[in-house]
């Protein structure tokens, strides 16, 4: 029987036949990072005591219980490689993230080789989607690196106008605070939702979260579904955006969700900016 391993802070849980074992995982040598293998385990972070390591992820995976997670304190992580695109023919699987930052969390993401993660549709709740890097409202994500990142919102289906942003907010959600400092980053919302900020709404009102670009190679897609559409950064339907976008540098490409549609600012049917 495979057991499933979810790694917290400097331990392991590990589950079988109603039994829980924990066991103190071997430490790092001081000042080396922690290595993780997406492929085998999921990969959970909360405060560590003396401040983060680090962490270089790698690997992976279509499996749902296999995924990142930093609930708090503030982490330096590196994905090289890593691929987590959570298994889209599912029907039954509960929506979820592949890369989820709690509120009051700050990561600093490096970026090496070719990182790819796609959100999965929540079927039990309105076809609803996550964003595929989650950035709760009070958290921050700091990217930077020479790699290459792909962040992807999944479809809720023909009939689901409850997208997501590829790196930010999901269906009637805010967001936290993204900084890009470098990377090549490619972002796609889904189904009303914004390439970077905010997923679709499902009355007017605003989507807030700060968004700065300082470097890099910035892609960000809306997508449009029917009569919704999501800026390329900013707000996704039927929201107005009450953040800032600030870009200090870089070359940033941002696409709205249709052709009449801001590119960056407010979502489609917003009433302002």
């Amino acid at each position: 029987m495979r057991l499933p391993l979810v790694r917290a802070c400097s331990t392991f849980i590990a589950a079988a036949a109603g039994i829980a074992l924990l066991v103190g995982a071997p430490e790092p040598a001081f000042g080396e990072p922690t290595q993780h293998d997406i492929s085998h385990e999921g990969v959970q972070l909360c405060s560590e005591p003396g401040g983060c390591p680090g962490h270089v992820i790698r690997g992976n995976t279509s499996d749902p219980d296999k995924k990142i997670l930093v609930e708090s304190g503030e982490h330096n992580i590196t994905i090289n490689n890593a691929y987590i695109e959570l298994d889209e023919h599912n029907l039954l699987m509960n929506g979820d993230s592949p890369f989820a930052i709690g509120g009051n969390a700050t990561v600093h993401l490096t970026i090496e080789g070719t990182n790819s993660f796609a959100s999965h549709v929540n079927y039990g709740d309105l076809n609803s989607t996550l964003a595929a890097i989650w950035v709760q409202p009070g958290s921050t994500l700091i990217i930077d690196g020479p790699g290459r990142l792909v962040a992807k919102a999944d479809d809720p289906g023909t009939t689901g106008q409850t997208g997501a942003a590829g790196i930010g907010g999901g269906y009637n959600q805010d967001f936290g605070d993204i900084i890009i400092n470098g990377g090549r980053i490619e972002t796609y919302g889904s189904a009303g939702g914004a390439g970077i900020g905010g997923g679709y709404s499902t009355a007017s009102g605003s989507h807030s979260g700060n968004i700065t670009i300082n470097g890099g190679y910035v892609q960000a897609f809306g997508d449009s579904r029917g009569f919704s559409s999501g800026a390329g950064i900013g707000a996704g339907e039927n929201s107005n955006y009450t953040g800032t976008i600030t870009i200090n540098g870089g070359v940033v490409r941002a696409v709205g969700g249709d052709a009449d549609q801001t590119s960056i600012g407010g979502g489609g049917h917003a009433t302002s900016g």
